[in-house]
């Protein structure tokens, strides 16, 4: 009976400076990078949907978050895949999906700070505006 495991690898580290090539290497390969200057696309998503819904509707901010939320979701629908979901065991051999990871590393990275800096701008408006 074959049975699916799903692996996520997670890399933690309290650096603050993380360089960009440590955060490619996670991206490419399905690994977690848990740290201190960048959340992952998962918890970025969680908390913009969390602040969405704590914005009364006809706030303008409301619609900046719902923006995000939906780069966050094209993002996560491309790069949030697990270690599993590349390297994958069948037929007693290893197989290597290399279709997930043939993309622009550096514009997936840029995109990626982008959101979280807007995360970031819309979440500190909402502190000062409560």
């Amino acid at each position: 009976m074959w049975v699916k495991y799903k692996i996520t690898m997670f890399f933690v580290t309290i650096s603050k400076n993380l360089d960009d090539s440590i955060r490619k290497l996670c991206l490419t390969y399905g690994i977690k990078l848990i740290e201190p200057s960048l959340m992952t696309l998962g918890v970025m998503d969680y908390f913009a949907r969390d602040l969405y819904s704590k914005i009364p509707e006809n706030k303008p901010l409301k619609s900046n978050v719902e923006n995000l939320i939906e780069r966050l979701t094209q993002l996560r629908e491309t790069y949030d895949y697990s270690f599993s979901d590349i390297f994958m065991y069948k037929d007693g051999k290893i197989e290597i999906d290399q279709a997930i990871i043939r993309y622009d590393k550096d514009a997936a990275l840029e995109e990626i700070k982008r959101c979280y800096k807007l995360f970031e701008e819309v979440r500190q408006k909402w502190k000062i505006k409560k």
